[in-house]
C-alpha cells in the first residue's frame, strides 16, 4: 500500500513556530489558544492577503529549515514503512520558495522518502491518485473531502495533533479516520 503524508501539521510543528513568526512580524500577541484554524484569516488573526504575505516572508527568510518533528513522526513512519512493509510518500503544498529547504529538512530529520508539492492545478488528490496511493493523511480537512469528492479508492486520515484545530462534525463526517496522534494513527493503518 502507497501512503501520501502531508508535512506541516503531520510531520512537522508548522503552527508553533508560524504563531511566533507572525506576532514578530505583526508586533501583536498571539495566544495559541486562539488558534482553532490554520489559515490565520479564520482565526481573525490577519486579512488572507497578509497571510500569504507572511508565508511567503516565513519561506524566504528560511522558515521551512527549522521545524521541529511532531512528536513519534519519525518512529511511526519508519515503522509504516518497515515492520507494515507501506510506501511513503511527502505530498505538501509548501510555498515554491522553500522546495529546497524542504528537501534539506527532511533529510536532516532522516526522512527519505519521496516529496510531491501540490499547487492550484496539481491539488493533492491528485498526486495521490496519479501515484497510485490506498491513504491521504493529512491536517487539513479541505484537502482530504477533495479525495473524498473526486477518488472513491483512497481513504482519508485527518492528523489533528491533540485535538489542536477545530474540525466540524460535518467535516468528520466526510473523512474516514481521524487520529491525534501517530500511535493511534499507526494503530488504524495497521488494521488497514
Amino acid at each position: 500500500m502507497k501512503i501520501a503524508v502531508d508535512l506541516d501539521g503531520v510531520v512537522f510543528n508548522f503552527i508553533e513556530p508560524f504563531r511566533k513568526f507572525s506576532e514578530e512580524i505583526l508586533g501583536k500577541s498571539i495566544p495559541i489558544s486562539q488558534i482553532k484554524h490554520f489559515n490565520w484569516a479564520d482565526n481573525g488573526i490577519c486579512t488572507k492577503a497578509a497571510e500569504s504575505k507572511l508565508l511567503h516572508e516565513f519561506a524566504c527568510r528560511g522558515g521551512f529549515l527549522y521545524l521541529n518533528l511532531i512528536p513519534d513522526a519519525r518512529y511511526y513512519l519508519y515503522k509504516i514503512y518497515n515492520d507494515l512493509k507501506h510506501d511513503i510518500i511527502f505530498i505538501t503544498s509548501r510555498h515554491a520558495i522553500a522546495l529546497a529547504d524542504t528537501y534539506v529538512l527532511t533529510q536532516a530529520h532522516g526522512l527519505d522518502f519521496p516529496i510531491h508539492f501540490s499547487d492550484k492545478e496539481n491539488r493533492k488528490w491528485k498526486i495521490a491518485k496519479n501515484l497510485d496511493c490506498s491513504l491521504l493523511i493529512d491536517d487539513r480537512a479541505k484537502y482530504l473531502i477533495e479525495v473524498e469528492d473526486n477518488v472513491n479508492y483512497i481513504q482519508t486520515m485527518l492528523f489533528n495533533l491533540n485535538n489542536q484545530l477545530e474540525v466540524s462534525d460535518d467535516d468528520k463526517n466526510k473523512i474516514d479516520f481521524y487520529v491525534q496522534t501517530w500511535k493511534e494513527a499507526y494503530d488504524l493503518i495497521s488494521e488497514l
